[in-house]
């Protein structure tokens, strides 16, 4: 497969650039930078909106159920090619067949907060991976690119999207680059994705949109060496919980795909959720978890505080996300990953004697890494969002996961096979819950 750079869109290998050609593609990049920035933006202040609504009236829990419906009547009606979603925009980016459908972006930023405004469990990485996949596919159709520009504008644009969601514009750049697994041309790609991380990062804050403060609570003395050890420890532990998430994912999804109607896996889903908060009192595990929803509720922010945290919170939080997203409501996983790995890794630190809320860190990024199978984004991104006062351990913990972590990983795609000095991709694109 040949990569090509933003320049060379117009041309074949070998052939000089012209003047257009490199404007074209430069600009196809800036296109698509502001656009994910803007849409990164929009859907932060939607998602708080909701968020809102959702604490300030518990109500809207009961109405989870038609929402669902309503998010995959939307789908059905506007275009189902759109539910392929991370799946479908990785496999373009490594052998381009076509374009993805715009619809895809809109599609995703309205359905996800349509979960959230009913308090399901989701996410927003694949959120963010969509709008900029999305908008990107909408460049390419605009600017009339050919289909191998797919290979460098597509995880340029999944870059920007997560950036200005996540608020990680190094971390958004290597993710896209070890989410799509080519070898060829990587070095091209990355430089398009940083550029367009920063800029739609840029064009997000421009926009208003706020990211969580993490603050880690971190201990005087950081010198102790077996802490290292027991991060490598909490790092493996995260990624057999990676495959324990994945494979409760599977088989919900098995069961859902077995129902007679398109109708019946939101309502089953969004009565499951809603029962498990009344039955227990716990409204908790609803939502992002990245703070509280209600006061004394486990969040990953109280768990970097060091807070008192259930040391079984990371298995309900678990049951309550693959109750929402195996059953169709559309969210990412990356988020209640988040609140998995950071309540499993406090849990972790009481049980061994190290820092709960340094474990905490190193679960959190940890278990994303072990599930996306993408360490190095999670080691950066660790560094990004709680400092370098953590990384060591972090990083220890994100590599030492990659070997107790499931092998096809998030997003159900195995690197690129090599024959005859070629990259080949044979996996198939599924439609998915949500990423």
């Amino acid at each position: 497969m040949s990569s090509k750079t933003p320049s060379e869109v117009a041309g074949t290998a070998g052939a000089t650039v012209t003047p257009a050609a490199a404007a074209r593609g430069t600009g196809a990049l800036l296109l698509t930078a502001a656009g994910a920035g803007v849409a990164g933006a929009v859907f932060l202040h939607g998602l708080d909106v909701v968020t809102g609504l959702q604490r300030a009236h518990p109500w809207l829990l009961a109405m989870l159920p038609v929402l669902g419906v309503a998010g995959a009547w939307l789908y059905r009606q506007a275009d189902p090619a759109a539910l392929g979603g991370t799946r479908l925009l990785i496999q373009q980016s490594r052998v381009p067949a076509g374009r993805p459908p715009f619809a895809m972006a809109p599609l995703i930023l309205v359905t996800t907060l349509l979960t959230h405004l009913g308090g399901g469990s989701a996410g927003r990485e694949g959120t963010a991976l969509q709008m900029g996949g999305g908008w990107a596919a909408g460049v390419m159709r605009w600017l009339r690119l050919p289909p191998r520009a797919a290979t460098w504008l597509l995880p340029a644009g999944m870059a920007a999207g997560f950036a200005a969601v996540f608020g990680t514009p190094w971390a958004a750049a290597v993710f896209a680059m070890e989410v799509v697994r080519t070898r060829e041309g990587w070095w091209r790609r990355l430089v398009g994705s940083l550029a367009c991380a920063w800029v739609g990062h840029g064009v997000a804050m421009g926009c208003g949109a706020r990211h969580a403060v993490l603050t880690l609570s971190l201990p005087s003395a950081l010198g102790e060496p077996r802490w290292l050890a027991t991060a490598a420890g909490c790092g493996v532990a995260m990624g057999l919980l990676a495959r324990c998430f994945l494979v409760a994912m599977d088989r919900a999804q098995r069961v859902v795909g077995r129902l007679p109607a398109w109708w019946m896996g939101p309502v089953v889903g969004g009565a499951l959720v809603g029962l498990a908060a009344w039955a227990t009192g716990e409204r908790g595990f609803l939502g992002l978890g990245m703070e509280p929803m209600d006061g004394g509720d486990p969040s990953i922010i109280g768990c970097l505080r060091g807070d008192a945290i259930a040391p079984w919170a990371w298995a309900a939080k678990l049951a309550f996300t693959v109750a929402t997203l195996a059953t169709g409501f559309r969210g990412g996983e990356v988020t209640p990953l988040f609140f998995m790995g950071a309540t499993a890794g406090h849990a972790w630190g009481h049980a061994t004697g190290a820092p709960s809320s340094l474990m905490a860190a190193a679960g959190m990024a940890s278990l994303f890494a072990a599930a996306s199978r993408a360490p190095w984004a999670c080691g950066i991104m660790g560094w990004e969002l709680f400092g370098p006062g953590a990384l060591p351990w972090v990083a220890v913990a994100c590599g030492a996961s990659v070997v107790s972590a499931p092998r096809d990983g998030l997003y159900g795609l195995p690197g690129p096979k090599r024959r005859g000095g070629k990259e080949m991709t044979t996996s198939p694109v599924r439609p998915q819950g949500e990423e």
